[in-house]
């Protein structure tokens, strides 16, 4: 996915000006967001995808060689999935340790 993401952005730049995708790419809402835990956007997801690959938009314009570069975004091993990997396992584990106290309490009690 993450491989596609940046792909379609190398797309998207290399396009016209005037092209309905590159308008809605750099079209900024106004407003305010609300409070909380801010919702993931696409523009933060991709500039997280592009730090990855170490890519910068800049290349886009050599279609080959965006391609090429790109590719290294589809190792599912890649810096933030693995961390991502072993934050989710180790709350797992967390969370397990938590559930067999609480059971050997509810043991003792009776």
């Amino acid at each position: 996915m993450r491989e596609a993401r940046v792909q379609w952005y190398g797309h998207v730049l290399r396009g016209k000006e005037d092209s309905v995708r590159k308008i809605g790419l750099e079209l900024e809402v106004s407003g305010k967001r609300p409070r909380g835990h801010p919702k993931q956007r696409w523009s933060g997801t991709l500039h997280m995808n592009m730090k990855v690959t170490g890519v910068h938009p800049d290349q886009a314009q050599d279609r080959e060689k965006w391609r090429h570069d790109t590719r290294r975004a589809a190792n599912p091993t890649s810096g933030t999935n693995l961390k991502r990997k072993k934050k989710k396992k180790r709350k797992k584990k967390k969370k397990k340790k938590k559930k067999k106290k609480i059971t050997s309490l509810l043991l003792i009690s009776k």
